[in-house]
């Protein structure tokens, strides 16, 4: 299954480990919101560094096996840009997205 278009990925942290997530959600007739989360991986040294929008150009989605031994749905990005973006983000090597991209 190929994925495209907007996003917002959520840079997650806990007991010094890192993680991206996003998620699908569904407004029900009382007004409250259903939602479930997805884990994003980028391909290595891609990542956007910090919570970002983005424009999803090229992803899909595919599946790994928890320590529990359940199947988790992963979003896996392969080309992405930052949408309306005010200052430079960082990939995980360092260089920065503002070097090749203007941030509007």
């Amino acid at each position: 299954m190929n994925i495209t278009g907007k996003a917002k990925v959520f840079l997650n942290e806990k007991d010094g480990n890192h993680w991206y997530s996003t998620s699908v959600s569904k407004k029900l007739e009382n007004g409250a919101y259903d939602h479930f989360t997805l884990l994003v991986s980028y391909k290595q040294g891609q990542e956007p560094g910090q919570t970002a929008d983005i424009n999803i150009k090229d992803a899909f989605l595919t599946m790994y096996k928890n320590k529990q031994g359940e199947n988790k749905l992963v979003v896996k990005i392969l080309d992405y840009e930052l949408n309306n973006t005010k200052e430079p983000l960082n990939y995980a090597d360092g260089s920065s997205r503002i070097d090749t991209e203007l941030p509007f």
